[in-house]
């Protein structure tokens, strides 16, 4: 038996430590989004349904989103204290795409479409009632509102909380350990047992794009994006109907397809020039060294066991228990 040294000990209580600050500031995270939506709803009962009106109550509930995600990112700061304030990553917010930046979105576009596909169909085996989709008439002035509130926003704070603040606090860990590990808790934290594997499949592409890219803002345009389109196909569902949908949404999939394929194998090519060593697997391709991070080997047993440190389990039981109530109401 291998004896551990005073480093991969002191490696793994940090990791312990960070995952759990991580899950704390989720459960932080989940009392701030339910009391602000009471309070954002509270607010908009006084608006009546005037269009003017209307585009005011989204705009405070997308206020109020924002808010939920950028007070846990403080909260963690706070417990992280001065004394851990060094191992917290400066995030890269300069308005810049980087190289091939457009080729990995529409990878990650190509990925994404195919688990949506995927998680409907899985979606109307098990939950046929769920499935079924809303028959409602969706206005123009409430098209341009849910792309402000479903793609803009949740593109700017979900990233912000999920790549900026966990996947980057868990890098140094490893690049599986971050990827999967924020990936997971970005599907729980969406609470919605319907989307999980979708939501789920979609934090790993995100992540992804974060990792090889470096740039916060390349995955905020790659969620915007995905949301945005999501939200145009709802549009187009309650403006033209069933049909004129399918086939948007047939040609979409074939050409992301298409363009996802051959930017994979450009990305091939590129990588295979730089000649990258992949000998370690896709994800476990060592970081690059710099100031911000420091490589803190841990084993994978030890990754997953102590990913369940108490503020994660806490936050993975609230989600989970949130999820199987939402089963019985559809």
């Amino acid at each position: 038996m291998k004896t551990k040294t005073v480093q991969e000990y002191s490696n793994e209580l940090e990791y312990r430590s960070t995952v759990n600050r991580i899950g704390w500031s989720l459960v932080f995270f989940v009392g701030v989004l339910y009391v602000s939506n009471v309070i954002s709803r509270l607010l908009a009962e006084g608006y009546s349904d005037a269009s003017t009106n209307n585009i005011k109550r989204y705009i405070l509930y997308s206020a109020a989103y924002m808010f939920s995600f950028m007070i846990p990112a403080m909260f963690y700061k706070i417990i992280s204290g001065s004394g851990r304030s060094k191992i917290i990553p400066k995030i890269n917010l300069k308005i810049k795409l980087p190289k091939y930046a457009f080729l990995y979105i529409i990878i990650g576009f190509t990925v994404t479409r195919g688990a949506a596909y995927l998680n409907s169909f899985i979606l109307n085996l098990a939950f046929p009632a769920a499935a079924a989709p809303e028959e409602s008439i969706m206005l123009f002035n409430e098209f341009i509102c849910n792309v402000m509130y479903i793609a803009l926003v949740p593109a700017i704070c979900e990233e912000f909380l999920f790549r900026g603040m966990i996947l980057g606090n868990l890098l140094p860990y490893g690049k599986t350990v971050a990827i999967i590990g924020s990936a997971v808790l970005f599907g729980l934290m969406h609470q919605q047992i319907y989307q999980i594997f979708y939501t789920t499949v979609a934090g790993i592409v995100f992540g992804l794009i974060y990792v090889n890219t470096g740039s916060l803002w390349c995955g905020m345009l790659f969620h915007f994006v995905n949301n945005f389109l999501s939200v145009l196909e709802d549009y187009i569902y309650s403006a033209y109907g069933e049909k004129t949908c399918g086939i948007f949404t047939a040609i979409l999939f074939t050409l992301s397809s298409i363009l996802g394929i051959i930017s994979a194998m450009v990305i091939c090519i590129i990588k295979s020039r730089e000649n990258n060593n992949y000998s370690e697997g896709f994800f476990e391709k060592k970081l690059k060294k710099s100031n911000n991070y420091i490589e803190k080997n841990i084993s994978t047993e030890r990754a997953v066991q102590y990913f369940f440190a108490p503020g994660n389990l806490l936050f993975i039981v609230i989600s989970v228990i949130i999820m199987t109530l939402s089963i019985f109401i559809i």
